[in-house]
């Protein structure tokens, strides 16, 4: 790969990245308005079940797949055809699955309820008509979220970073504000029409960019040449991986149903910091990485070793930035957006522990997310999918054992060896195809990204607790507390990766900002 190529990785991960920044932003000031309204209480319990059974059937239309499938196929279509062609076909795929959506959407609104006691075995009778209820209210924005995830993709294959990110951004701003406006008066409803404004306001935004730039989508249903039968193809590809996923899924969320409410809204909590901040990480660098490794499989890929060495290399970069954000300001940032009488002291440090776990094992599930991208990108997607349905049938059946023994620990647990087995699932696949993946890890790097990271994390706690202890004797109040300890490990953290990092050889956290690269 030309040094271009590596400069090009740069400068279009670090736009993603500012754009990451405001998306983790407003995901986590959609949390904190959750939080702050709802705490820990009966109604946040019931509206994480539901969304979480929500999630989880929605994985059942498998568009993530498709639309992940596609992107290469729709770079090889216009090559080939041109960009008609191309655009028709994946309009199809895009069509057939949002219709997939909607039948899926309506059939589950009505049958769902006939199997409550095997989705939540731990709940209350009561409990259970509550997410029932709220489960038909989000089931419909599905089909919403489905097409918005295709012309997300569309947007990466014509490498127009970080422009339909924005519009997730207000989304998530107008969700946050209707929870507020609204919580007093519908109550927990308010978090289903958050869950509305946030997929309308990011659809409407991305069909409007693709529009600008020429990028203009078709309702066709049916193309000449192209028969069922190789869509029914595609969707049987990674039909058993997703069937496999929603086994696990649905025996974790089950699982958590036997911890007390506090402690499955705090699980709940931290899962949705991370799911809605951790693309700081994962999106950037893999985004701009999948579309050039596509690329290079339309040519001779010679350059590909070189950019997946020097993917796992910026891959690296980002995650020590997140995992020490976390490690250091986890605490003091959730104490003082989101405590309260209604999120105790307890509440906020078991969030935090979690949600500075999942950030750690972020790395594995970075590392995983190249080979995997290399091998779809390779045309492997069936010995990929084959290795994810074996991680997926393993979990199955550890998953409840491991929860029923170590309760909400176990929980934790479980998510991050899901984490590291499809790591290790992804680097076996990419075997398959020509290269040597463990050759190509830049080892030295993530050994000195690991020390480094868990020596300011330990510093800083060390020092947060010492400012704690200082500023809540000078003055008294939790709220002061929390904002001089998150200012001070901020700044220790910043300060510390950009001097020591890169003394040591790391890239420090201007390169992760910067428009040009050297």
């Amino acid at each position: 790969m030309s040094s271009d190529s590596n400069k090009n990785l740069k400068t279009q991960s670090a736009g993603l990245f500012r754009v990451g920044i405001l998306v983790a932003i407003g995901g986590f000031f959609v949390t904190s308005t959750t939080a702050w309204c709802y705490g820990v209480s009966a109604e946040a319990v019931a509206f994480f079940a539901a969304w979480s059974v929500c999630a989880s059937f929605q994985k059942l239309l498998q568009a993530g797949q498709l639309a992940e499938l596609s992107l290469p196929r729709y770079l090889k279509d216009k090559k080939e055809f041109g960009a008609g062609h191309a655009l028709k076909h994946y309009s199809l795929l895009a069509n057939w699955a949002t219709i997939a959506a909607i039948i899926l959407s309506g059939t589950l609104a009505i049958v769902v309820p006939y199997f409550s006691k095997i989705l939540l075995p731990g709940f209350e009778e009561s409990q259970s008509t509550k997410v029932i209820e709220l489960f038909r209210g989000l089931m419909p924005v599905i089909p919403v979220i489905v097409y918005s995830g295709f012309m997300q993709s569309l947007g990466n294959a014509e490498k127009h970073y970080g422009k339909f990110e924005v519009w997730l951004f207000f989304g998530q701003l107008v969700a946050a504000v209707s929870v507020i406006v609204l919580h007093n008066h519908v109550g927990v409803w308010a978090l289903v029409w958050s869950a509305w404004l946030t997929q309308l306001v990011a659809i409407i935004g991305r069909l409007f960019y693709l529009h600008k730039f020429g990028c203009r989508p078709t309702l066709s249903l049916w193309i000449k040449g192209y028969s069922p039968k190789q869509l029914l193809s595609e969707l049987g590809l990674t039909s058993t991986y997703v069937i496999a996923t929603q086994f696990y899924i649905l025996s974790l969320n089950a699982a958590l149903t036997f911890l007390s409410p506090v402690l499955f809204a705090v699980f709940k909590y931290a899962e949705l910091l991370f799911e809605r901040t951790s693309s700081l990480v994962l999106r950037p660098v893999s985004t701009v990485f999948f579309t050039d490794a596509s690329h290079e499989f339309t040519r001779e890929k010679s350059g590909l070793p070189k950019l997946i060495t020097n993917t796992l290399t910026h891959f690296a970069d980002y995650w020590i930035l997140y995992f020490c954000i976390v490690g250091a300001c986890a605490v003091p940032l959730i104490s003082l957006a989101w405590g309260n009488k209604k999120f105790d002291w307890e509440s906020v440090l078991l969030t935090s522990q979690i949600f500075g776990l999942l950030a750690g094992a972020a790395l594995f599930r970075a590392i995983g997310l190249v080979f995997r991208k290399n091998t779809i990108a390779a045309g492997s997607a069936r010995r990929q999918y084959m290795g994810s349905i074996v991680v997926q049938l393993l979990m199955v059946l550890i998953t409840v054992p491991v929860v029923k023994t170590f309760g909400f620990w176990g929980g934790a647990a479980v998510l991050c060896i899901n984490i590291i087995l499809f790591s290790i699932s992804d680097i076996l696949a990419a075997m398959t195809t020509n290269i040597k993946p463990l050759a190509l890890i830049p080892y030295k790097y993530f050994i000195k990204t690991f020390i480094l990271s868990i020596a300011i994390i330990i510093t800083a706690r060390v020092l947060s607790d010492v400012v704690y202890a200082q500023t809540l004797t000078q003055f008294g109040n939790q709220r002061i507390a929390d904002v001089i300890v998150l200012i001070a490990s901020g700044l220790f953290v910043i300060v510390t990766l950009e001097t020591v990092g890169r003394a040591i050889g790391l890239g420090g956290v201007r390169i992760l900002f910067s428009k040009k690269t050297n």
